[in-house]
């Protein structure tokens, strides 16, 4: 009788088990598949948000996926699993999230109420989606992950012509200047306060520091006659996809390996001893940004229009 009670137990606790995971995946279906180029995307929608909303939210996630692949000309990951979860805010995206493991993910909590053009103007998006272009690198280096993916969150929605230039390098200096306020830290350099962002709160100044290494990375190598995308593309060729506890030693100089110079390992030696955000008026105007009062204003000169363009798609080289 008691080996009957106990297996009973065992197949009750199996049958609640079983329940629940079929309560989640009803939760969360599959309810779309993305077309893009080198990459099997699908798309769970929790089942609370109604079919037109899920339609609605379709084309945008289809359109941030096109501009990610348009950078270099295919998706950085071969497979992708994207989750949208309801929840109602006095926004269209309150937040968002990249899941990093064997096939990587992105989570967005969206309020399904608010109209498709507000979803295009939000960032979450873009910066998300940007996280897939490269590895983890670690907890000490998140600076390196979180700055590309602030970069780009400008720069994507250009390539996807939902955002201006002029949009974009606004976002971009206003970023800047968000993350040289975030000055309460000063006393750690940015390797020793990245793996302190939490506890510190100094995800401006982390995530800012990242874009800006990154901007100033772009410059050098179109100088030496490539582009960001470019490496970002030959990486990805040979490395993205490998299995590897990655840090910001190993990335940096991988990326050199694609380029004449040691341009990224120089400026990772730079960066990672920085106490602030120094001010990037010079490296700015290199692009034909001028900035002021705050507000951006481009020259369209042939030589700063290309320097942009570099940044935008691979196929647009500036050299």
């Amino acid at each position: 009788m008691a080996n009957i009670s106990l297996e009973w137990r065992v197949f009750s606790r199996l049958l609640i088990i079983g329940f629940l995971l079929c309560s989640l995946c009803a939760r969360n279906a599959i309810a779309a598949s993305l077309q893009v180029t080198g990459a099997d995307i699908e798309v769970a929608f929790e089942s609370s948000i109604a079919a037109n909303d899920q339609a609605k939210i379709t084309v945008w996630l289809q359109r941030n996926s096109e501009s990610l692949a348009l950078l270099y000309g295919r998706f950085p990951v071969n497979q992708l699993t994207i989750n949208v979860v309801s929840n109602p805010s006095n926004q269209a995206v309150p937040f968002a999230r990249v899941k990093r493991g064997r096939i990587d993910g992105l989570v967005f909590y969206v309020d399904p109420s608010y109209p498709l053009e507000d979803f295009f103007a939000d960032w979450k998006a873009p910066h998300e989606f940007a996280h897939l272009l490269i590895p983890y690198p670690g907890y000490d280096d998140i600076w390196l992950s979180e700055g590309l993916a602030s970069l780009y969150q400008n720069f994507l929605p250009v390539v996807s012509g939902t955002w201006t230039e002029q949009q974009a390098w606004q976002g971009l200096v206003d970023g800047f200047n968000r993350g040289r306020r975030d000055n309460n830290q000063t006393q750690y350099s940015l390797s020793e306060l990245a793996p302190l962002m939490h506890e510190t709160s100094s995800f401006r100044r982390v995530y800012w520091s990242g874009a800006a290494f990154f901007l100033a990375a772009a410059k050098q190598l179109q100088l030496a006659g490539t582009s960001l995308p470019q490496t970002l593309e030959q990486f990805q060729r040979c490395c993205r996809q490998l299995r590897i506890n990655w840090n910001g030693d190993k990335f940096v100089q991988r990326l050199d390996q694609f380029n004449k110079e040691q341009v990224f390992e120089t400026l990772y030696t730079m960066w990672q001893q920085q106490h602030s955000i120094p001010q990037q008026t010079e490296l700015l105007a290199w692009y034909g940004v001028q900035v002021r009062s705050q507000q951006v204003s481009l020259s369209y000169q042939m030589d700063h229009v290309e320097r942009r363009l570099a940044l935008y798609r691979v196929d647009f080289p500036a050299f």
